[in-house]
């Protein structure tokens, strides 16, 4: 896991290039702490800063060269099956380290991008082919590993965050568009564009080619929805083994490291299930690598995370999150998220995050993903009791009632949910909604433009409507999130469940086996009953996972969202009409909402802008290493 920087057909003088690509790796550098180089070839720069994980030795330091000096590869993240794949060509490539990276140069000088098609992992690369003079920049299946470009003097620009971007000098110019799709529908980091509009995103499962004329070719090199369903056995017993060998298969291979590794932990299925299937953590006899937050007020999730670990025979450490830690992490976190947070149980990550750096735990597993592919959200469930309702199946009635016993609702409020889900796209995972159209201006109506990739039909098949969770409006937000928190700590997230041979395992269920039972991920359920506690397989999944409502109603926060909100910039963006937002606000304070979304974006966009439009970003970047330069 690292940061990646650089700049292809450089317009500038060679000196005022390295001046940009430094200052672009200083500020990647929380990316990658053991280790900054660049190469210069030609009239291009590579920058890359290292967090050593495979073959700790130097001589896996990038960007690698090839021993004829034909190719060069900056990769970040990790390829998960590469002890297999180095076997497969030792006969055809002489490998000079033990590294995943020369794994990966290995595939690419072979095979090209076809050669992808093999990689399991998480991965963003910019790899020059010398026999050919053109560069490919690559992103893995799923998006885990980010990659973003710009135009800059006729250069063009790369790099592992925007941060680095806009301190090589990338015009700050906001995408309005991009902002107003935010505010209305929650749409964000689904496609190329992103906050800024000249700083684009390279999008999950896709490449660029960029030639010696500069020329460019985009295209997709994996595509979820083009998947033909797997054969799966038709037996339960053969069904459940299945499950639980490519559990297995993809856990033990995530677990590859030349470093300590650890598990986040929730109490849910999920993370539990990914501890079931970790034979490698379980064989480890340091019993004290597993962590997970708990929050100050009435929430705790201790309980349930306690079940697990004793299970297991594990201890688990924890660290309470405060009021006073957020306070102390927001703008942080903004600064290093690049964008709007993804809710408060995300923000208590940052002290799990701390708690691994303390034990000197580089990397962690995190259960993200099973909920996407195998109708883990309630959201998901009330779409397939719709779907029945819709096709009008013989089933519905029972399920109806299947889904008020396990969600705890009566028949009104179900059938209201419902409703609401028909007519109203900004509808979350929990099952409630948002609305900003009362609170919004008309600039940022005039900006809107209906997307209809991130909204989803209700009445299609539970395959579309995962592939909508994995492609726009989940997945990506959840990567973007999880890869820029963790890496602010310097610590490698690996998620295991977002592995495409379990989404597309997921992916490959026939609508009616999700929800069996009345309770979501029922084949996962199934499959791991013989491997978990009762107290976790039977557990529905909480709508509630951190105490957000509570906490924006207390007196410290209060008064930082009031300030943020009643200030002369809130109200000069021309985003919301800061008279309706304060009333609104007022109102939460006595009432209180089943939704607070709209708050949240509210704090959240301003102080984006605060930091990354008002401000200097110069002053962010401490960085004071040494950076090792070659030329070629």
């Amino acid at each position: 896991m690292c940061g990646l920087s650089g700049i292809i057909g450089l317009n500038l003088s060679e000196n005022d290039g390295l001046i940009m690509v430094r200052k672009m790796i200083s500020t990647l550098a929380h990316r990658g702490p053991d280790g900054q180089k660049i190469v210069i070839n030609k009239n291009n720069i590579y920058g890359f800063s290292r967090l050593a994980i495979i073959d700790l030795n130097k001589r896996s330091m990038q960007p690698m060269i090839s021993k004829d000096k034909k190719y060069i590869l900056s990769f970040n993240g990790e390829i998960y099956n590469y002890k297999e794949l180095r076997k497969e060509i030792s006969d055809k490539y002489h490998f000079l380290t033990e590294s995943d990276s020369e794994v990966l140069m290995a595939v690419l000088t072979l095979w090209g991008l076809k050669g992808l098609d093999k990689v399991y992992g998480m991965f963003s690369f910019c790899f020059y082919d010398g026999p050919n003079n053109r560069h490919i920049l690559a992103r893995d299946r799923f998006g885990q590993k980010p990659l973003f470009f710009s135009n800059k003097d006729s250069s063009f620009l790369y790099a592992s965050e925007i941060k680095a971007l806009l301190v090589a000098g990338v015009n700050k110019d906001i995408n309005y568009k991009s902002i107003s799709g935010y505010v209305l529908d929650g749409a964000i980091d689904y496609g190329s564009e992103t906050f800024f509009s000249n700083i684009f995103q390279l999008e999950a499962g896709c490449f660029l080619i960029i030639d010696n004329d500069a020329r460019m070719k985009h295209g997709r090199w994996y595509d979820l929805s083009e998947m033909k369903p797997y054969k799966l056995p038709k037996q339960k017993k053969e069904l459940n083994n299945y499950i639980v060998s490519t559990f297995n298969e993809v856990c033990s291979q995530h677990y590859n490291a030349d470093v300590p590794v650890g598990i986040a932990l929730s109490g849910g299925l999920d993370s539990s299930s990914m501890l079931a299937s970790s034979a490698e953590f379980k064989n480890d006899k340091d019993r004290n690598k597993c962590f997970s937050v708990e929050f100050e007020g009435s929430f705790s999730e201790k309980k349930w995370v306690e079940e697990t670990v004793n299970y297991f025979d594990y201890n688990c450490r924890y660290s309470k999150y405060k009021i006073k830690n957020f306070l102390e992490d927001f703008n942080k976190m903004i600064y290093s998220h690049e964008g709007p947070l993804g809710g408060l149980f995300n923000c208590g990550m940052e002290n799990l995050y701390r708690m691994a750096v303390d034990q000197k735990v580089k990397v962690l597993m995190d259960g993200t993903g099973l909920d996407e592919a195998f109708g883990g959200y309630r959201i998901h469930h009330m779409a397939y009791l719709n779907k029945l309702k819709v096709e009008k199946k013989e089933n519905f009635n029972t399920e109806f009632k299947n889904y008020c016993k396990k969600w705890n609702v009566n028949s009104d409020i179900a059938n209201k949910e419902m409703a609401n889900l028909r007519k109203n796209n900004a509808t979350v995972q929990d099952g409630t909604s948002f609305d900003q159209k009362g609170f919004i201006t008309d600039f940022v109506r005039s900006n809107y433009q209906i997307n209809k990739k991130y909204s989803c039909d209700f009445n299609s098949s539970m395959r579309e409507h995962f592939l909508n969770y994995i492609n726009f409006s989940k997945i990506p937000k959840n990567t973007r999130i999880k890869d820029r928190q963790s890496m602010s700590y310097s610590v490698e997230l690996r998620l295991p469940f977002l592995d495409h041979r379990i989404i597309e395992l997921g992916m490959s269920m026939k609508d009616d086996e999700y929800f069996r039972g009345g309770l979501t991920k029922a084949p996962i359920r199934n499959a791991m009953k013989h491997f978990l506690p009762d107290f976790v397989l039977n557990g529905q999944k909480r709508s509630v996972q951190a105490p957000q409502a509570e906490w924006l109603k207390h007196d410290n926060l209060k008064e930082m969202i009031i300030d943020l909100l009643s200030s002369v910039s809130f109200k000069n963006r021309g985003i919301f009409n800061q008279r309706k937002v304060l009333s609104s606000y007022n109102e939460f304070l006595k009432y209180g909402s089943n939704n607070t979304f709209h708050i949240w974006q509210w704090i959240n966009l301003e102080s984006f802008f605060k930091i990354f439009v008002d401000s200097s970003l110069e002053k962010f970047n401490i960085f004071k290493g040494n950076i090792e330069e070659e030329k070629i």
